[in-house]
């Protein structure tokens, strides 16, 4: 579901399916907690990686770094 004449942006990945990591990483960029420079992310001056698909299988290695920058876009959105 979306607001009325717009289009939702979803990323489904072909084997992976619908993936949290990107989710959360996209949602962190919009509240501010992850900074996009260029193709690079960056979380507390740290690179996460080049590329939302690196991001992505880096966060699934490290899963402190995953459940800190969840817990951190939980905090800012006030949602526990």
């Amino acid at each position: 579901m979306s607001a009325p004449y717009k289009k939702p942006t979803v990323i489904n990945v072909f084997r992976d399916g619908f993936s949290q990591e990107i989710d959360v990483v996209t949602l962190a960029i919009q509240m501010g907690v992850v900074k996009k420079i260029n193709e690079w992310y960056l979380f507390n001056d740290q690179k996460l990686g080049r590329g939302i698909f690196n991001v992505k299988e880096y966060l699934a290695s490290h899963q402190s770094v995953f459940e800190t920058l969840k817990h951190l876009t939980r905090e800012s959105l006030q949602f526990y």
